[in-house]
């Protein structure tokens, strides 16, 4: 890692402490984790080869894993997870992220991935008297995309946006 990097994204001091308390919460940590791990290890293997005939023929995989509800067992954990977050922050919310990525792909080249809903993570809450700002909202996601993600994860390029204006606004 390169030591000049941040490991933390660069947002505001008081936004970056609300979101530090989420995610210093045992359980909204745990739920975090589970996200993380159901997009990828379930929901995406799940889905991706719906992409087979689109990746042929456009080098283009477009998925959208909806509000994730519709998925067996997966509403229960959303209502969990939102119930820990707004537990430790009433003004929190669970935002999903829709990611664009271009990696190479065996048998097809460098292709590019576009995933709506690909994760969820939790935000404070913004707006009149919150903590997080738009600019908070666009540096989490910047920070998310840079370069040193993009390296870690294997990819030629990673951008991500919230699915939803409220998480772009944090209002």
């Amino acid at each position: 890692m390169d030591p000049a990097k941040p490991s933390n994204p660069p947002l505001s001091a008081a936004c970056g402490a609300s979101l530090a308390k989420l995610y210093a919460d045992p359980t909204v940590a745990y739920y975090a984790a589970a996200a993380e791990n159901i997009s990828s290890q379930l929901l995406i293997p799940a889905s991706v080869p719906a992409c087979t005939a689109e990746l042929q023929l456009n080098k283009t995989c477009h998925l959208d894993l909806g509000d994730w509800a519709q998925f067996p067992g997966l509403a229960a954990f959303l209502d969990a997870f939102r119930g820990n977050v707004t537990r430790v922050d009433p003004r929190a919310q669970l935002c999903f992220q829709d990611v664009d990525i271009v990696e190479r792909v065996a048998g097809v080249g460098t292709a590019e991935l576009l995933i709506k809903s690909f994760s969820l993570v939790p935000m404070p809450g913004g707006g009149s008297g919150g903590d997080c700002t738009p600019a908070d909202a666009h540096a989490w996601l910047a920070w998310q995309g840079d370069a040193l993600h993009t390296a870690e994860a294997g990819f030629d390029s990673l951008g991500y946006t919230f699915r939803s204006q409220a998480c772009n606004m944090l209002a």
